[in-house]
């Protein structure tokens, strides 16, 4: 048993790989299998079909993101703390997956845009894809609401458009970091992170921000 698990889990790592970095319409499961050194017909033994395989792919992605994603804001309580928590997770997810398409942590990896061609496979991978942005919006409503309350960020912002506007500056500063090599996601991220806690923390006395002040983030880490 434990060896047939072994082998499907080779087959879905290995799909995957080939998924992020050719494309889902150019892998086939003849390279797939070759790779791992079994026949094609040992594939289906696991998998229905390609498309089951895909189905797999993005579910082990975003289970294991989610997972993370969970650990790294429960280890935190200052809101601001729980904002870098996420986006430190996220950039961390795909310096992974950089590790696993390229074995170079150097070599950004574009998550989005495969996620985007997975919703064309079918509604129950959309739907699964929906409902981690979903899940990921409410986590950031989540933390705003109770920053609000603490005095921590101000009152009056509108949490639903914040939360989408929090979303998308870590996805857009990923996807353009793939695409153009000025915007280095090591390198800004911190000056990133300023920004966003500028744009949505209520004012302190300078007694209490000194409190707040902000530990550096270590940015040894590359791509």
């Amino acid at each position: 048993m434990a060896k047939l698990t072994q082998t499907k889990d080779k087959i879905l790592k290995t799909a995957l790989q080939s998924f992020l970095t050719i494309g889902i319409d150019q892998t086939s499961l003849n390279s797939v299998a070759d790779q791992i050194g079994i026949k094609k017909p040992s594939i289906y033994y696991h998998f229905k079909s390609k498309e089951d395989i895909v189905n797999q792919c993005v579910n082990y992605l975003l289970d294991d993101l989610e997972h993370r994603l969970e650990l790294s804001i429960s280890a935190h309580q200052h809101p601001r703390e729980q904002i870098e928590a996420i986006y430190e997770c996220i950039i961390d997810f795909h310096h992974g997956l950089s590790i696993l398409v390229y074995n170079n942590h150097l070599r950004p990896v574009n998550l989005n845009t495969f996620l985007q061609r997975c919703c064309l496979e079918g509604e129950g991978i959309k739907r699964r894809i929906e409902h981690y942005y979903h899940n990921l919006q409410n986590r950031f409503i989540s933390l705003l609401s109770y920053g609000q309350k603490q005095c921590y960020i101000k009152n009056g912002i509108n949490k639903e458009i914040v939360s989408i506007d929090l979303m998308s500056r870590i996805e857009g500063m990923i996807a353009l970091s793939a695409l153009y090599s000025q915007a280095n996601i090591n390198l800004q991220r911190q000056e990133l992170y300023e920004s966003v806690w500028e744009n949505i923390k209520a004012e302190v006395t300078n007694k209490k921000r000194k409190i707040l002040d902000y530990k550096s983030i270590d940015l040894a880490r590359k791509w």
